[in-house]
């Protein structure tokens, strides 16, 4: 009876090395996975293991409740593209209760993280998969990676899988506002956006000064603003709507819920995104 219980302790206290010994390689930025190329395909078993640095940067993309809920998971990943300009494709199918979110950066803990225009992605609100599709990336740059978890309580139950795919492209050759539901060779933005939709990718509009319209119901009409867009550069655009003013009134919320204002199918196929090239 002495021997065998000695013989049971000892197998018991190899099992608790072996769980100690789990956390995830990419744990650290120090020790990121590379991605040598594309398409890239992992499946992280051991999530729940994975620790948050000090340096790990905040994704600007957390959810918010009453305040920022931190990332309780971080894994890195190291990518340089070798082209000139490469557009990607960062997807973590939806497992629950993962929560994650996926965002990109220059830099390196030393001298600061740097968020990519656009690259934070959290879970869809319509099919709860992380996605950030068509992120432009210059090449010759070492771009860093973290996947996260803002969720506290993963086990050995929770993997996450992640991919990086180079993204389908969607060039506008037009402005004129066509609907045939293709994007090829004859392609408006309205069939851009709707191919994107179907297969998320990149629109791109080629380089030029444009007149943008935004219907907003705060608005009377229509808002105008000009854009230029420049070769090989994205463009961000904040559209600022003013607030109501005169006489406003607040609803008190009845017990069953209900939509007050919807956009009924006849009403939405009226909807035109507008895009007019200015004629020097």
């Amino acid at each position: 009876m002495r021997n065998l219980f000695r013989y049971s302790a000892a197998t018991l206290l190899l099992v608790a090395a072996a769980g100690a010994w789990a956390q995830p390689a990419n744990d650290n930025w120090s020790s990121a996975t590379t991605i040598a190329s594309l398409p890239f395909n992992t499946s992280e078993p051991n999530m729940y293991q994975a620790t948050v640095e000090g340096s790990d940067p905040v994704p600007p993309c957390l959810p918010h409740v009453s305040e920022p809920l931190p990332a309780a998971h971080t894994l890195w990943y190291k990518y340089t593209p070798a082209s000139s300009t490469e557009y990607i494709t960062l997807t973590i199918p939806y497992h629950n209760p993962v929560s994650a979110i996926v965002s990109v950066y220059t830099g390196n803990p030393t001298d600061g993280f740097r968020i990519v225009s656009g690259g934070c992605g959290s879970e869809s609100d319509i099919d709860a998969i992380t996605r950030i599709a068509g992120l432009r990336l210059s090449g010759g740059t070492a771009y860093s990676i973290e996947v996260a978890s803002y969720w506290p309580s993963l086990d050995d139950h929770d993997p996450l899988s992640f991919a990086v795919t180079s993204s389908a492209l969607y060039s506008v050759t037009k402005t004129t506002d066509t609907n045939d539901a293709v994007c090829d060779s004859d392609c408006s933005l309205r069939e851009a956006i709707g191919a994107s939709n179907v297969t998320p990718g990149a629109v791109l509009i080629p380089p030029g000064t444009y007149k943008m319209l935004v219907w907003h119901p705060y608005l009377s009409g229509t808002k105008e603003q000009t854009i230029t867009i420049e070769p090989k550069s994205q463009v961000k655009v904040d559209i600022k709507v003013p607030a109501p003013t005169g006489r406003l009134y607040v609803n008190e919320k009845s017990d069953n819920n209900y939509t007050r204002f919807d956009i009924s199918d006849e009403a939405l196929s009226h909807l035109v995104p507008t895009l007019i090239r200015q004629e020097r």
